[in-house]
């Protein structure tokens, strides 16, 4: 498998050739360049005019870091599923990563495995992160077993599914969200055994909410408190099955976070409306996708111009691909919420093809299909538009056709009003696969363009 990073300057979201790439390991790395200052006051060109590709490798000289697994507890532990934010001291940067951590769970006996299953007994955590100050080398969060956070009075587990953000008005402020199982939901028997999901299409679950834990100094350690976990309990009484959290901040200081609610097919939003205040769920007439079924975690992205909060997410109906049962597809949906009317704009259609996390096999495994389990299949961002206008935002999906059925990358512009158009950026005939694409953007400088940075694996 391979990662490409591409620069997208002016029309990246109009050319359908996006061929250059870079590799990529196994373990958590990040990739940190000696001009990340300018390189963020560059993001997101103008979508239609002449463009050029390169590789971060070929625009700027970059160093891969490791995160973990190289030394110190994390090294014989699993991560996976990560998330990075970077906060502004006042002489320099904290980066902090995010990841599901397997860290120290065997050893004090709350996650067990066996040749052909897990168990997971109350305190297990898999909230694990790790923090670099002002570039140097990341230092994991727990350099003790009894250093590492812990599910809070009321709550029995907290199973990962990172998602990390930092206030944009405040830079000390940083929050990680982890899905998690509530003492009510945790089985009688005292363990969880094998999956923590059941029932059809795995839509039912011990998990019962999430947690979120706080910093107060830029990313370099947490705490996490009964107060600061959510639950709603709509169609579960001990609490919905929350699931794949997104984080986001503006600039007055509040911060939002959202799960796909799979008891009630939506998506929740809650909101801390000052960095010290508890989350309350965002409750309104019409929720985010209103009159439809989410089928997906959700992405939020806020627009500093505006002053809004856009979410996107798949919807029903999911189908399959062209019969392929590894592979379906959904309505790709956008729709924003204005924090000072406090009202969802509603959901705008931006695409019909768009993949549901579609498995990529490639040979087999002891008879078996290899199958690789991707991420989500669109990311967007919000930024300048073009001189033309209608391009503020930049959506980018993973979608398949008949003609080649191979998952590519294609991309779709809106204003911030949300009137959406097809872009004319799509790999199909590329080589390979291409999936799990992330969207960047900032906005340009004066004189200075904006540009944008378009990341995707290919197999």
């Amino acid at each position: 498998m391979e990662r490409d990073i591409n620069r997208l300057t002016s029309s990246a979201f109009c050319n359908p050739d996006v061929n250059q790439r870079t590799p990529t390991t196994a373990s958590l790395w990040v990739v940190r360049s000696n001009r990340l200052k300018l390189a963020i006051t560059m993001l997101l060109a103008p979508a239609c005019s002449d463009w050029s590709e390169r590789t971060a490798q070929q625009e700027e000289a970059t160093t891969t870091i490791p995160v973990t697994g190289v030394s110190g507890p994390t090294m014989i532990y699993q991560q996976s599923e990560t998330g990075l934010n970077v906060q502004t001291l006042p002489t320099g940067n904290v980066a902090t990563a995010a990841y599901n951590d397997l860290t120290y769970e065997d050893s004090g006996g709350y996650v067990n495995f066996t040749p052909t299953d897990r168990f997971i007994f109350p305190g297990a955590s898999q909230l694990g992160y790790s923090f670099s100050v002002n570039g140097g080398a990341f230092q994991y969060g727990y350099p003790t077993p009894s250093s590492k956070l812990r599910p809070p009075p009321g709550w029995s587990v907290l199973w990962g599914d990172p998602a990390i953000t930092g206030s944009r008005a405040y830079q000390q402020y940083v929050y990680i969200s982890n899905v998690a199982v509530n003492n009510a939901s945790f089985p009688a028997s005292g363990f969880i055994e094998g999956s923590v999901t059941f029932g059809s299409g795995g839509k039912q679950s011990f998990i019962s909410g999430a947690c979120i834990a706080r910093s107060s100094d830029y990313g370099q350690t947490f705490s996490l408190a009964a107060s600061d976990c959510v639950k709603n309990v709509t169609a579960v009484p001990t609490g919905d099955f929350y699931d794949g959290g997104s984080m986001e901040s503006d600039l007055e200081g509040r911060i939002y976070a959202s799960w796909v609610n799979w008891s009630t097919g939506s998506i929740d939003v809650w909101w801390a409306q000052t960095p010290t205040s508890s989350f309350t769920r965002i409750i309104t007439p019409t929720g985010p996708l209103a009159g439809f079924t989410a089928e997906s975690h959700a992405r939020l992205r806020y627009d500093p111009i505006a002053d809004r909060i856009y979410l996107m997410a798949l919807v029903d109906p999911i189908a399959p691909v062209f019969g392929d049962s590894n592979r379906n597809t959904g309505h790709l949906m956008i729709d924003y919420f204005d924090p000072n009317s406090g009202t969802w704009h509603g959901a705008v259609n931006v695409a019909n093809d768009c993949l549901d996390q579609p498995d990529i096999i490639r040979g087999t495994i002891l008879g078996l299909p290899a199958k690789l389990r991707t991420a989500v299949s669109f990311s967007f961002d919000v930024g300048r538009a073009s001189p033309s206008g209608g391009d503020d935002i930049r959506i980018v999906y993973a979608g398949e056709t008949s003609a080649l059925p191979a998952a590519h990358l294609k991309s779709v512009v809106c204003s911030r009003g949300l009137a959406c158009m097809g872009g004319t950026m799509n790999t199909l005939g590329s080589p390979g696969e291409q999936f799990n694409p992330l969207v960047v953007a900032q906005y340009g400088f004066l004189s200075i363009p904006s540009q944008g940075f378009l990341e995707f694996h290919r197999v």
